[in-house]
């Protein structure tokens, strides 16, 4: 867990160095996106299975495993919920842009 940590702490600090590389000599930033994409959704990864462990652990002083489980299933709901409706609307203003651009003619190119 300490190696763990320490190397992700080092790839920010690469990252940090690559960021401030980008400004002061233009270095291409487009491979950083996806890292910082990465390194968002891992710690999001990890503290979510952290709290949400330490829920159903918690819940086991006063409940049954059963009763635990399913507060973690929950709590896990209660994530997977607001990002479904953050999707749900981005799908939907994608649809009204779609909407209201004319239709192409074949053979034309947009840029």
């Amino acid at each position: 867990m300490i190696g763990g940590l320490l190397l992700g702490l080092l790839g920010l600090a690469v990252s940090i160095a690559l960021v401030l590389l980008h400004e002061r000599f233009d270095l291409s930033v487009w491979w950083l996106s996806g890292a910082i994409m990465q390194t968002g959704q891992r710690i999001g990864t990890s503290v979510g299975i952290a709290v949400i462990t330490a829920a159903v652990f918690a819940s086991l002083t006063l409940w049954s495993w059963s009763i635990a489980i399913v507060i973690g299933f929950a709590l896990i709901a209660l994530v997977v919920l607001p990002a479904l409706g953050v999707a749900l609307k981005d799908q939907r203003d994608r649809e009204k842009i779609v909407a209201g651009r004319p239709a192409a003619h074949v053979g034309e190119v947009h840029f």
